[in-house]
């Protein structure tokens, strides 16, 4: 890969002596014809042994100003900004498969730092740990931090993740309320019906995902098909036999069971029964491997739910579960997900909990917008902050 793809030619800064493997500062060098750098932006700068060949990538975490005093009077001092970046990690443009790798040695100080153009890093964050694309990349939103390209200043870069990572692990999406999680678990659903075959199951207490079928009007949405359906299920605890349920799960289906008509102290004890039938079917091999959606998933019984965790990826079963109490669903249970997506919470568990498990994005939790999500997953090396993209269908 040519040089001139990856950054720009012109250095943003220089790193000063306070370096280390996971994060360094520099001083901010004004561009000639562009924006200066702002917090959030990818930066570049060279690999400290093997050169130009190898960038290091990293994000602005902080930006601050300082004064200069070149001498004695005040229209003498310079004013002067210095930046703070942490490391993502390096890429070898060599090798055809550009993965992520960890840094070992610290960049060396008075290094150059560059701005890299949003095709370089978009091509990076859609392939997996081990440098493979995303097959297919399922489009969930756009990056909070920014890049340049050969024609903007910036630049959000789409955000995807990989098709395995929720057809083969399991999901968590939580949030208090009001900030998007069914907006978000919808945006998925859209992507994997519309890009796989997979069955999607979904626990919908609510009535929230009727019209996942039916495409909104905007531009936005033209690539996709839409040539799946949507089977609405209503509850009736007599006739939810692994037979009827085998009969409803199909490739290229979006299922949704309602609990409309079931009294509210009766809601969890109907979902915990069907997640029993939907696992007795799958060991029976009587519906195809699917992906399943349970909203309120806090109040499914635990016990059960724990041995979908723990074996349901080895039998087909990937989980995506909702809540605004996660740590109700236990650390056994938070520990195998794969992937978190992780929106604005008040809740002091769970924040203690990411200060062990996410120690430098759990004081960033309490600060999110409305559909705004930290997203970590195991397919990708660095924890990424998005918006979610808007839905393609409709609401209601």
């Amino acid at each position: 890969m040519d040089l001139t793809e990856i950054r720009m030619k012109e250095h943003s800064g220089m790193v000063t002596n306070n370096t280390s493997t996971t994060q360094f500062s520099f001083v901010v060098s004004p561009l000639k014809n562009r924006p200066g750098i702002e917090k959030n932006d990818y930066i570049a700068l060279n690999h400290p042994t093997l050169g130009e060949t190898c960038p290091v990538l990293a994000i602005i975490k902080e930006i601050r100003s300082y004064e200069h005093i070149a001498g004695s009077t005040l229209s003498e001092k310079v004013g002067k900004m210095m930046a703070t970046a942490e490391i993502i990690g390096y890429i070898d443009t060599k090798n055809k498969t550009k993965q992520i790798q960890r840094l070992v040695m610290p960049p060396n100080p008075g290094s150059r730092v560059y701005m890299p153009y949003s095709e370089f890093i978009q091509e990076i964050f859609t392939t997996d740990t081990h440098g493979k694309p995303f097959n297919p990349p399922l489009h969930i939103g756009k990056t909070i931090q920014t890049a340049i390209s050969q024609k903007e200043d910036n630049k959000q870069l789409n955000y995807y993740i990989d098709t395995k990572t929720v057809t083969k692990a399991h999901t968590l999406i939580t949030a208090i309320d009001d900030t998007g999680k069914t907006h978000t678990a919808t945006v998925i659903i859209e992507e994997l019906a519309n890009k796989t075959q997979q069955p999607i199951v979904i626990f919908d207490p609510y009535n929230e995902y009727s019209k996942v079928d039916t495409p909104e009007k905007h531009s936005d949405n033209q690539q996709y098909l839409f040539n799946y359906k949507t089977v609405n299920s209503p509850a009736d605890p007599q006739k939810t036999t692994p037979e009827n349920l085998a009969k409803t799960i199909k490739p290229k289906q979006v299922t949704t069971i309602t609990t409309q008509n079931v009294a509210p102290e009766n809601k969890s004890s109907f979902y915990s029964q069907h997640l029993k039938t939907l696992w007795k079917s799958r060991l029976e091999e009587t519906i195809p491997p699917f992906t399943l959606i349970i909203e309120n998933a806090e109040k499914i019984d635990t016990t059960t739910l724990e041995q979908v965790v723990y074996e349901g990826t080895k039998y087909g079963i990937a989980l995506i579960l909702i809540t605004k109490q996660p740590t109700k669903l236990g650390t056994n249970i938070l520990a195998q997900m794969n992937t978190q997506i992780i929106g604005k919470t008040t809740d002091n568990n769970y924040i203690n909990y990411l200060k062990t498990t996410l120690p430098q994005h759990a004081t960033e939790i309490t600060q999110l917008k409305q559909k705004e999500w930290i997203v970590n997953t195991n397919s990708q090396q660095q924890t990424t902050q998005i918006t979610t993209r808007k839905r393609y269908t409709k609401t209601k």
